[in-house]
C-alpha cells in the first residue's frame, strides 16, 4: 500500500505536462511583414504541420489493427490445433471403446461355444455318478 501510495504522487510530482500557449499562425503574401515574431514556413511545410497529428493516428490504428489481426490469427490457429487435438482424441477413445466391445463379444460367443459342447458331457457325467453311488450305496447296505 505504501509503494502504491509513493508511485501515485510520484507521478504526479513528476509530470512534465504544462499548459503552453498553442501558438499564433497566419499566411502571408511575398514581400509582407509578420506580425509577430516567428519561424516562416511555406504552404505546403503548414499543410504537413496541420495534417501530421491526423497521419500519426491513422498509422497507429493501422498498426493496432494489423496487431490485433495478427494475435486473432495466432488465436484461431491455437483454436483450430486444439479442436483438431480434441477429435482426435474422440476418435482415438471411440476406437479403443469399439475395439474393446469386439474383443467382449469374441470372448462371450466362444464361451458360449466351449459351453454349449460340453453340455452332454456335464450331463452324463453326473447321471454315471448317480447310478455309481446309488449301486455303492446298494452294495454296502445289502452287505
Amino acid at each position: 500500500m505504501k509503494s502504491l501510495t509513493t508511485l501515485i504522487l510520484s507521478m504526479f510530482l513528476c509530470s512534465s505536462a504544462y499548459a503552453e500557449d498553442v501558438g499564433q499562425f497566419t499566411f502571408l503574401g511575398s514581400g509582407q511583414c509578420a506580425p509577430f515574431e516567428g519561424t516562416l514556413f511555406d504552404a505546403k511545410a503548414t499543410s504537413r504541420l496541420l495534417t501530421l497529428e491526423e497521419e500519426m493516428i491513422l498509422g497507429c490504428n493501422a498498426q493496432l489493427d494489423f496487431e490485433l489481426a495478427k494475435q486473432r490469427t495466432e488465436l484461431q490457429l491455437d483454436l483450430d490445433s486444439q479442436r483438431i487435438r480434441f477429435e482426435a482424441d474422440i476418435k482415438e477413445k471411440d476406437l479403443a471403446i469399439e475395439t474393446q466391445l469386439r474383443q467382449i463379444s469374441d470372448l462371450q460367443n466362444a464361451l458360449k461355444k466351449v459351453s454349449a459342447n460340453n453340455k452332454w458331457l456335464y450331463a452324463a457325467g453326473g447321471v454315471a455318478t448317480g447310478i455309481a453311488l446309488s449301486y455303492a450305496a446298494y452294495e454296502v447296505l445289502v452287505k
